[in-house]
């Protein structure tokens, strides 16, 4: 579910390309498969490991998630909506810190 606003940006952008709508979703349902293949497999693998083995592909996955926020979703959305995405972005940063948190 973290990856459905990227896929809306990226759906979006194929779009404004004049991609054709059977093709954007073609691409989107086989990226769905995909992922969904790549959790069966992760979790075949490591099933099992310790929390310190695990820390690594899973910081990993976040720092690959940052760099792919900051580089196409963040830029776009502050040209867009200006000062206020950048609080939308810092209010929905700390919700998500509580909620991991409490």
């Amino acid at each position: 579910m973290s990856n459905f606003p990227e896929a809306l940006v990226g759906a979006r952008k194929m779009k404004d390309a004049g991609v054709r709508p059977k093709t954007v979703m073609l691409i989107w349902v086989g990226a769905a498969l995909l992922l969904g293949l790549a959790v069966v497999l992760g979790y075949a693998l490591l099933d099992g490991v310790d929390n310190k083995t695990l820390s690594v592909p899973l910081a990993f996955a976040a720092g690959a998630v940052l760099a792919s926020l900051a580089d196409t979703v963040m830029p776009e959305a502050y040209e867009e909506g200006g000062i206020k995405v950048a609080y939308a972005t810092a209010l929905g940063f700390l919700l998500s810190y509580l909620l991991s948190a409490g």
